[in-house]
């Protein structure tokens, strides 16, 4: 056994504590063992996110979406499809795109739509993508001399790396 007062049953001040080693020997027991099970084991505690949690990623990733929605409608709105002189036309009409992209993916999140969680993850990879390139491609430009960069790296990490969690609990 585990020891005197570990896993008994007297509700003692170790009884979390056993409860946490028997939850770590079973995953480390599942994930020793190869075949079609590992995978549904490693996946299956993705379940067990907390409502709150969920809740919460989908405000933030919403409010922060309608927040790039406005930056793109306001450059939009104040210089045209071609808001940035420097950048090619392929890149302005992207960002210009955003307003209404950012703005559908913010609203389905809202309405606890796993498609919000899908577009979101779309927007990001793609924004990140063509943000980096046109900070080192375009301008020659360094991570550190970049603000918005850093910002936009860091929300798409906030949205890529919960997505996992947030879309089991999403409707279709």
């Amino acid at each position: 056994m585990l020891g005197p007062g570990v896993g008994a049953s007297d509700d003692g001040p170790y009884d979390g504590i056993a409860a946490a080693l028997v939850r770590h020997r079973k995953l480390v027991a599942c994930l020793a063992r190869p075949g079609k099970g590992t995978i549904r084991s490693m996946i299956g505690w993705m379940r067990h996110t907390p409502r709150w949690s969920v809740i919460s990623v989908c405000v933030i990733a919403a409010v922060l979406l309608f927040v790039g929605a406005s930056a793109h409608a306001a450059d939009l709105l104040s210089h045209g499809l071609h808001p940035y002189a420097w950048a090619p036309s392929r890149l302005n009409l992207y960002w210009s795109s955003l307003a209404l992209f950012d703005t559908l993916a913010a609203v389905f999140l809202i309405r606890g739509e796993r498609l919000g969680i899908d577009l979101a993850c779309a927007i990001m990879a793609t924004d990140l993508a063509a943000n980096w390139y046109a900070v080192y491609g375009i301008q020659h430009s360094s991570f550190a001399a970049q603000p918005g960069l850093q910002r936009l790296t860091v929300f798409a990490a906030l949205v890529l790396g919960t997505a996992p969690f947030v879309r089991r609990h999403l409707a279709q």
